[in-house]
């Protein structure tokens, strides 16, 4: 369906990271987007003060949002690196619109992780103070002051991309929807400049994305210098449907815990299962269809279990904390004697042996 979102207003903070580190969750075609050699992940803090369907019949819905979205340019296409972005997850408020839309979001935007938060903008003497709370965890805070924007250049790197893709958790369906370059505007712009003591607080990717490593960019004391943090009254884009693009049938890409059980149901929660007998693998059909001769195989992997917790069905993403900041390594199917792991960290499986039986 397409939408036209007003968004007033939009804050966004850009975290500068290695290349290499964003490919873990963009799959074969596409790749990061880079600016003096570094890959961005925005994060965006907003109010959705309008949302309309079929780009002009409103809803009267409204939610504060926040959305994390990775910069990204298309492999192999024509023109070469088409620019847009992948949004990686978009969490809303608790109120009836927010409720609507997070349900929306978990039915119709293809790999993007929909969730709950609460999200507040306080003014102060020396400025805004800016806030995300998620499951009573402090996502974000930024207390900050409006100055004249300073990086033209990084600016229109960042906000000149009419492509949203959307992306399977698989990795292995990819659409492609247009946001055309005259529906896309943004007003009242200033870059925001951190003051206070302690004006940044991060727990984002620790929180949402320890299973690829990314714990450390919560770390960055300060993502708003060379004007990487901005501040838009009012921000109106168009989204159009998005097509399907193409569709990876057989992806090699080692163990991908965050999109492990998109093809089944999750008895035990997401992340990679392994059985501690080979015979659990063997009867109950995990190693596929026979080969022309009857033979079938497995992967005999080093695991590290470290401490477990109970699994469950409706769990999704990192484990919970067992006692900050320290969170449990792996979920099993029974604490006295279990049977069944289920890993969540791309890590902690290590392929061994691959054997081949009758």
């Amino acid at each position: 369906m397409t939408v036209r979102e007003t968004e007033t207003p939009l804050i966004s903070v850009h975290f500068p990271m290695e290349p290499e580190d964003m490919q873990k969750v963009l799959g074969e075609r596409l790749e990061p987007d880079v600016y003096d050699g570094k890959a961005y992940i925005q994060v965006s803090q907003f109010y959705i003060s309008k949302l309309e369907m079929f780009g002009v019949v409103p809803s009267l819905m409204s939610s504060w949002c926040m959305r994390i979205s990775a910069y990204v340019k298309l492999k192999n296409s024509q023109p070469p690196g088409e620019k847009g972005y992948v949004i990686l997850s978009a969490d809303f408020d608790s109120s009836i619109s927010g409720t609507i839309m997070t349900s929306g979001c978990k039915k119709s935007q293809l790999g993007t992780m929909c969730g709950t938060i609460a999200a507040n903008q306080t003014e102060e003497r020396d400025g805004k103070v800016f806030t995300v709370v998620q499951d009573k965890t402090l996502l974000l805070r930024l207390a900050a002051k409006q100055v004249p924007i300073s990086n033209t250049a990084f600016l229109e790197w960042a906000n000149q991309r009419y492509v949203r893709y959307q992306l399977s958790e698989d990795k292995k369906e990819l659409r492609r929807g247009l946001q055309p370059e005259n529906e896309k505007t943004f007003e009242g712009s200033y870059e925001l400049e951190p003051f206070g003591i302690k004006p940044f607080i991060s727990a984002v990717f620790q929180t949402k994305y320890a299973g690829y490593g990314w714990g450390y960019l919560d770390n960055i004391t300060d993502p708003c210098e060379r004007g990487r943090c901005v501040f838009y009254e009012k921000a109106v884009f168009l989204d159009e449907n998005a097509e399907t693009l193409s569709i990876v049938s057989n992806t090699v890409a080692g163990f991908q815990p965050l999109a492990s059980g998109t093809r089944g149901a999750n008895v035990w929660g997401s992340g990679t299962y392994f059985a501690r007998d080979a015979k659990y693998v063997a009867d109950g059909g995990f190693c596929g269809q026979p080969a022309a001769d009857g033979t079938r195989q497995m992967l005999v992997c080093l695991l590290m279990t470290g401490v477990p917790c109970l699994g469950d069905p409706d769990h999704k993403g990192v484990l919970p904390f067992r006692n900050k900041p320290h969170r449990y390594n792996c979920s099993v199917d029974s604490l006295s004697s279990p049977e069944i792991f289920i890993v969540q960290h791309p890590g902690s499986a290590l392929p061994a042996y691959l054997i081949t039986f009758a």
